[in-house]
C-alpha cells in the first residue's frame, strides 16, 4: 500500500481493477477500506452463522432428550405447577411413579 501511495504523490499511474488511477489516493484508500471492511463482515457472517447452526444443534438434542410429563397441563396454583403438587402428595402418601423409587 505504501508503494502505491508514493507512486500516486509522484504522479505516476498505478493500474487498480484494470483501471489506471492517476494521482488520487483518497480512491486506492477507499478501495482498500472497502476490501478490509468486507472481508470483516463476511467473517462475522461466517461465524455467527456457524454458531447458530451449532446451538440449533444442542437446542435439538436436548429436546430428543427431554421427559415429557404427562400429568402437566401448564396449571399454577400457589405458585407451584400441579403437576408437581400431585408428585408431592403421592409420594408423602407412599405411592410412587413409573419407575421412580421413593427416598
Amino acid at each position: 500500500m505504501v508503494f502505491l501511495v508514493s507512486r500516486l504523490r509522484r504522479g505516476h499511474g498505478v493500474e487498480l481493477d484494470g483501471a489506471v488511477v492517476n494521482g488520487n489516493v483518497d480512491a486506492i484508500l477507499s478501495r482498500a477500506r472497502d476490501r478490509v471492511a468486507d472481508l470483516l463482515c463476511g467473517g462475522h457472517g461466517i461465524w455467527f452463522t456457524w454458531g447458530g447452526v451449532r446451538d440449533l444443534g444442542a437446542l435439538f438434542r436436548h429436546l430428543r432428550a427431554e421427559k415429557v410429563n404427562d400429568r402437566d397441563d401448564g396449571t399454577v396454583i400457589d405458585h407451584q405447577n400441579l403437576d408437581e403438587l400431585a408428585a408431592k402428595k403421592s409420594k408423602s402418601a407412599g405411592a410412587t411413579e413409573p419407575g421412580r423409587t421413593v427416598e
